[in-house]
């Protein structure tokens, strides 16, 4: 029955019928094609890596897919309601014309500011706000990235100045949010729904902006805060370097310390001269600037979620002088959560500078196995994000819906995804701990070659003689001189003896610290040479060194060091050098 209907249907339809109901579908078509076709024109005008990745295919799909799911997301966006009193959500109120005028404003010359009101709770209160962004991917879209400036006796919350962005929300939240559970000096960071007079805009990521009133809270002394970023925006000295630790000038000062004790810009310019130095003594002046212990938190943090790039040679540089101590601190800005095992570029010159020094490494070792023991740091991940989730779930769900016409927000599952694998991931560095190994009877003794080889250390806890000793005395070649001298350290050792063999055991372990190779995009395991030389043990003796896995002190079977191998020169600076 239903079948003679459909075919004396299609003998009935006449021509005009056909057109009508062909023309409709076509007009949808051209009006998604044409609309793609004007945001891949647009995309042409910009050089990054938002806009090369534009193309007409892509946009056409995008609009299909949300075309597909508009029931869904007009479901989602009617349970949304403007009069909501969370005071976590923001109603920005602009005269639309004036909002309208941000779509043709060329980016060249910056965006200009617009005088608006801002909403949260039960306040309301006059601000001002513009486009803001370091590449297209900010503002191409719908959803553009903003900046948000209240008048001088007015705040949002505690804040004079914020910017909202609204690429990968959800994941860049949870990267920047855990840089505060790791002590480091970092910016306010939330997830805020946003609504542009009285329609849901988009979910953003609040940031607080780095200036003088960034320290105030955080019980920090006004100081200088030197922030590299102007290269990255065009905003330097043509035919200058671009590199930020090669040209002071084009560093500024988002907190300046003009105090007549303040030595202005000078200590910016002292690390920098120090970071391009090729000797121990420039290391050390360098050191000296900084905090290991801050250094090695902040590599563990960023080694964690993935991203020790994105702090690098032409942007994302802030560094706190606390004016007490003139030590410099770097704070953490814009980190993404990424997969660690794709290596993006060669690390900053500052990094590469620090991580040459075997205690910082070392430290980040130990930090990273205590944050991976138990699955804390996975742990506190997932706090964050079923936080977040369960207060604004529907407004993440609603933008992921747009993804393709704006930026992708990011979900839950991929972000929990990307740690578990960066976990795994530092957990095999942690098992990197291989030491070679060679002994070379003299007449003077025994001289016992060790090389780490692995990304974390060993602590040497004793050496096993193959017959009972006594009196027996190790020294450390802390001059790297090759030979045994009176300068070389003398070992506190405790001797524990049995009918066929002496343990030779020193009052602490011997730390052996391992070297990273920053020399290329890809961390890699480095080596440092060690030696020690060992005497009255009487003739035809061996010597086997116990070993211990610093971070989490597995026992470590030593390999074999040939015999005749020259010693290499560490890629790091030696410990034994430190004073």
């Amino acid at each position: 029955m239903i079948r003679r209907r459909l075919i004396r249907a299609w003998q009935e339809l006449r021509f005009r019928d056909a057109l009508l109901l062909t023309f409709l579908p076509l007009l949808a078509l051209g009006f998604i094609l044409s609309a793609s076709v004007r945001e891949y024109l647009r995309a042409r005008v910009y050089d990054d890596w938002y806009a090369r990745g534009v193309s007409v295919r892509g946009q056409f799909s995008s609009r299909v897919r949300m075309i597909a799911k508009l029931p869904a997301s007009l479901r989602l966006r009617d349970s949304f309601s403007p009069d909501d009193n969370d005071a976590g959500v923001i109603r920005f109120e602009v005269p639309g014309a004036r909002w309208d005028s941000l779509e043709v404003v060329g980016d060249a010359p910056w965006a200009p500011w617009l005088d608006g009101t801002l909403r949260y709770g039960g306040t309301s209160l006059p601000i001002r706000l513009r486009k803001r962004g370091d590449n297209s991917v900010h503002w191409l879209t719908e959803k553009r990235s903003l900046s948000v400036r209240t008048p001088r006796d007015d705040f949002y919350k505690r804040f004079r100045s914020f910017a909202l962005s609204g690429k990968d929300v959800l994941p860049s939240y949870v990267a920047n949010r855990m840089a505060q559970s790791f002590g480091l000096l970092a910016p306010t960071t939330e997830v805020t729904p946003v609504y542009l007079n009285n329609r849901f805009y988009g979910v953003y990521r609040f940031i607080e902006v780095v200036d003088e009133s960034f320290l105030r809270p955080l019980n920090r002394m006004p100081g200088n805060i030197y922030r590299g970023d102007a290269a990255e925006r065009g905003e330097y000295q043509k035919g200058t370097a671009r590199n930020l630790f090669a040209n002071p000038r084009i560093w500024d000062r988002a907190s300046a310390n003009d105090r007549w004790t303040s030595a202005g810009s000078g200590q910016l310019r002292l690390l920098l001269e120090d970071i391009a130095g090729t000797t121990f003594a420039d290391h050390q002046r360098m050191m000296g600037r900084l905090d290991r212990g801050e250094y090695a938190n902040l590599f563990a943090y960023l080694l964690l979620m993935g991203d020790p790039y994105h702090i690098d040679g032409v942007h994302n540089q802030l560094l706190y002088e606390d004016p007490s101590t003139q030590k410099l601190t770097s704070i953490p800005w814009d980190t993404r959560l990424r997969d660690l095992s794709n290596a993006e570029q060669p690390l900053n010159d500052l990094f590469r500078a620090v991580l040459r020094d075997p205690y910082v490494v070392d430290s980040t070792m130990m930090e990273i196995a205590a944050r991976v023991a138990n699955d804390s740091v996975l742990h506190d991940v997932k706090r964050l994000i079923d936080a977040t989730t369960a207060r604004y779930g529907r407004y993440l769900a609603y933008d992921r819906q747009r993804t393709g016409i704006i930026p992708d927000v990011g979900d839950a599952e991929s972000s929990i995804a990307t740690m578990r694998g960066n976990i795994a991931l530092l957990r095999r560095w942690l098992d990197n701990d291989s030491v070679a190994s060679r002994a070379t009877p003299t007449a003077a003794g025994i001289v016992l070659d060790l090389e780490t080889r692995g990304h974390v250390g060993a602590d040497l806890v004793s050496f096993v003689v193959s017959q009972p000793v006594s009196g027996a005395t190790v020294r450390l070649d802390a001059n790297a001189n090759g030979v045994p001298d009176a300068s070389d350290p003398l070992i506190p050792l405790r001797t524990e003896s049995s009918a066929s063999t002496t343990r030779l055991v020193p009052a602490r372990p011997i730390a052996l610290l391992p070297a990273w190779d920053t020399r290329t995009a890809r961390i890699l395991a480095g080596h440092v040479p060690y030696r020690l030389f060992l005497s009255g043990l009487g003739s035809g003796v061996t010597v086997t060194p116990e070993l211990r896995n610093r971070a989490t002190g597995r026992t470590i079977a030593p390999t074999t060091l040939a015999d005749g191998a020259p010693v290499r020169e560490g890629l790091a600076w030696h410990p034994w050098a430190f004073p």
